[in-house]
């Protein structure tokens, strides 16, 4: 028979639950959820919040995905085909595989929200009235964020046809021509705002905005093309880029020979020679450098490779020859490349004796274009009510930069107009996030919660939606707390509470183990120390 004992132990029972021990005095450092900057977000040239559009994208909210990007772009089906994307270099998923296809996933929110959405503008509420000289992507932009903010708005273009550069220069294979149309259609062909095209402001035009409307932005870009100073450049035969492009564009008929030789490595360089190649001639690209230090996109390289355009590296005309008054050579010099200049790019010098001809038919000289602001007043800059922006203000290059810059001024010609301050204390407000805050790097992010995925790479001009939902899916939302609820289920001490759009930290019971900091996968949780009672106490006693 067993024995047992006739009395148990002492055993204290607590009478209360685990909430009467409030282990968060324990705590000498307090994690706190804080909004990173993501390298994608940091390096948009237009300023978006990436991380939050994809993450919408992600949960199948298609609006909410495009009026997260409509805060700081309006026109992402036109910035979805021809934006450069640097967010995409620095995005940190190609640590692990391959960069997100961030900019066909802006292009397909841009494409759903033309079909599917309608925008709303406000009624006209400010008495002032704004003119807008230039109708390219910054004047378009700051016209929409102003129409938003109901001003009423005159747009001023030289042009028959509204666009800039995008509406005349980029060839329909590249940005579709109906897409422009609708984009500027549903957001700037709208009550409120008046357009005059077929207007080239002069001195005298200008003198008479200026006496009518109260502010006035000039976004004329870079509309007067830059000379080469090669000898010959006056030859009959020879053609601007952008001159080119825009009498293509317009449906003009453009006599071209056999043999096209583009000068230059930018867009506009790749985008004529693959033009003049569609036209039937043959073409080649001669630069001054290597392909690697081209600032075309890269994407467009490969293109205009693959269509039988051959690039002339290290190659730079010195003089264009005639014969019979029409151009028919080309003398060339090769170059090397030398230190970098204050660009990060190499020098290109000279090699000596290493002269040598080429026949062409025609050249197109895409060396760029500068800014032609003689219609302003000599101290126009002392002149309060004038603002300039885009590529005449050196603030742009491209179109999503442009854009920024049109959304940047409309801001500050607000501001101005809703206070007395002088334009001088106004502030040039980004549109991301505190520069104080720390960039999410890739050491910073957890991938055990991903796995190795390729990116969708067949987007196409009309993309699934599966697809892109597929492609948002890879996004590390970096910086970006995505409701995962890791910490919650990871926490210890039950200190993580979970509300319908974020989670919140109960610091009565949070003793800063640390745990959620660790398991967070976008690393939107960090650690903010503190000063422990232990430290104030010592501190007391040597005080005293």
């Amino acid at each position: 028979m067993r024995k047992t004992k006739k009395y148990l132990p002492f055993i204290s029972v607590s009478q209360e639950n685990t909430l009467a021990n409030k282990t968060g005095s324990w705590r000498v450092q307090k994690p706190i959820l804080q909004r990173g900057i993501s390298p994608c977000q940091k390096n948009c040239l237009s300023g978006q919040d990436i991380p939050s559009f994809v993450g919408a994208l992600r949960e199948e909210n298609l609006e909410k995905a495009y009026r997260i990007i409509a805060r700081t772009n309006p026109f992402p089906a036109l910035t979805g085909r021809v934006c450069p994307h640097p967010c995409e270099n620095e995005c940190n998923r190609k640590c692990l595989d391959q960069a997100l296809a961030i900019n066909s996933l802006e292009r397909f929110v841009g494409d759903w929200a033309l079909k599917n959405l309608s925008e709303k503008f406000p009624k006209i509420t400010k008495k002032e009235k704004v003119a807008i000289i230039g109708s390219g992507p910054a004047g378009l932009s700051c016209a929409y964020f102003l129409r938003k903010l109901g001003y009423r708005l005159t747009i001023f273009e030289s042009s028959a046809e509204i666009g800039g550069t995008p509406a005349l220069s980029i060839p329909e294979f590249r940005l579709p021509k109906e897409i422009l149309q609708k984009e500027i259609e549903k957001k700037i062909l709208v009550p409120g705002i008046e357009l005059k095209t077929k207007i080239k402001v002069d001195r005298t035009i200008f003198d008479c905005l200026a006496a009518y409307f109260d502010l006035i932005f000039a976004a004329v870009g870079l509309s007067k093309t830059k000379k080469s100073g090669i000898e010959g450049e006056d030859v009959y035969g020879i053609f601007s880029g952008l001159d080119f492009l825009k009498e293509v564009k317009l449906g003009k008929k453009v006599q071209l020979g056999k043999k096209v030789i583009v000068i230059g490595g930018g867009n506009t360089a790749v985008d004529a020679a693959r033009t003049a190649k569609k036209l039937g001639g043959e073409s080649a690209i001669f630069y001054r450098r290597t392909k690697t230090e081209m600032p075309a996109l890269k994407d467009e390289i490969a293109e205009a490779e693959r269509e039988g355009i051959k690039i002339q590296e290290l190659t730079n005309p010195v003089k264009f020859i005639a014969r019979n008054g029409k151009i028919a050579l080309i003398e060339c010099q090769k170059m090397k490349l030398g230190k970098e200049d204050e660009t990060g790019r190499k020098i290109p010098i000279p090699i000596e004796g290493s002269n040598f001809f080429v026949e062409a038919d025609n050249i197109i000289l895409a060396i760029g274009e500068e800014k032609d602001l003689s219609f302003l007043p000599e101290d126009w800059e002392s002149q309060e009510k004038i603002f300039i922006g885009g590529d005449a203000a050196n603030r742009a290059g491209t179109v999503a930069a442009a854009i920024k810059s049109g959304r940047e001024n409309a801001e500050m010609m607000n501001n101005y107009l809703s206070s007395s301050s002088h334009r001088s204390n106004l502030s040039n407000r980004a549109a991301q996030p505190d520069g104080s805050l720390r960039i999410i790097k890739f050491e910073d992010v957890d991938p055990v919660y991903f796995k190795r995925q390729l990116r969708v790479e067949k987007f196409g001009e009309v993309a699934p939606e599966n697809l892109a939902r597929a492609e948002a899916k890879r996004c590390f939302s970096c910086g970006l707390c995505e409701l995962c609820h890791k910490c919650f289920e990871f926490c210890p001490d039950a200190a993580i509470v979970k509300k319908a759009e974020k989670v919140e930290i109960n610091y009565d019971y949070c003793k800063g183990c640390g745990i959620c900091v660790r398991e967070c996968p976008t690393k939107s949780i960090v650690f903010e120390q503190e000063i422990s009672k232990f430290q104030d106490i010592e501190g007391e006693n040597q005080n005293g």
